[in-house]
């Protein structure tokens, strides 16, 4: 898995968990949050499960949305937004776009 390979060239691999499954597949409730979760999917996808992955965010957790077509981006973006994200970032690389996201904190 890239990710782990990249953890291990930064010295970070003791600080992160990493897990791969089915997206469709998940409940959308658990008990277990995460201070970031990485998610390079399909734009269908980033859209139809959007509390799945959220409900798995801690409040003010980061969220990482790539492997998104520039055309597709506003669609999924607002989706994000209207579940109380904020961006920080976004970038652009050929046809793809890519965003960070800080999750709604408690209280706010």
């Amino acid at each position: 898995m890239v990710s782990r390979e990249n953890a291990d060239l930064n010295q970070v691999s003791s600080q992160i968990s990493f897990s791969r499954c089915d997206l469709t597949q998940l409940k959308p409730v658990v008990q277990t949050k995460y201070d970031l979760i990485c998610a390079n999917l399909t734009h269908d996808l980033l859209k139809a499960h959007a509390s799945t992955l959220l409900g798995r965010l801690k409040p003010g957790g980061y969220l990482l949305l790539a492997g998104i077509l520039i055309e597709q981006f506003r669609a999924v973006e607002s989706v994000y937004l209207a579940h109380g994200c904020r961006r920080i970032e976004s970038r652009q690389e050929k046809e793809w776009q890519s965003a960070s996201y800080r999750a709604q904190c408690e209280g706010s």
